[in-house]
């Protein structure tokens, strides 16, 4: 499979991050994983495209999800937990959310 990919992460990939970071939308399984660091729940869960990305898929949210939303389980918890108007003050002041997001609107979205 030929997939667009943004910043090594695979495509199929990118939608459940947006809705995570945008609505707070519980993404599946394996997102669940990385973005509360479960390594090895990460590597169980992931498809064949995303166990290669998974240093790629990391680094996505080291350079491009606003500060504070990942990395642990009380961070992901809160962030879900957040009100939709606390969440878009967060990422609309996020540059590097930004930026993906014109790259990703640009190319249809989901």
């Amino acid at each position: 499979m030929n997939e667009m990919t943004y910043l090594g992460v695979p495509e199929h990939v990118l939608p459940g991050l947006v809705r995570y970071v945008e609505n707070g939308y519980e993404p599946g399984g394996f997102l669940r994983a990385v973005i509360v660091n479960d390594l090895a729940d990460a590597c169980r869960r992931a498809d064949d495209l995303c166990g290669p990305a998974l240093q790629d898929i990391v680094r996505f949210l080291y350079n491009v999800f606003p500060g504070g939303i990942w990395g642990h389980r009380n961070r992901y918890t809160g962030w879900l937990k957040r009100t939709q108007e606390e969440r878009e003050a967060i990422f609309n002041s996020c540059p590097s959310w930004q930026d993906f997001m014109e790259w990703f609107n640009e190319r249809g979205g989901e």
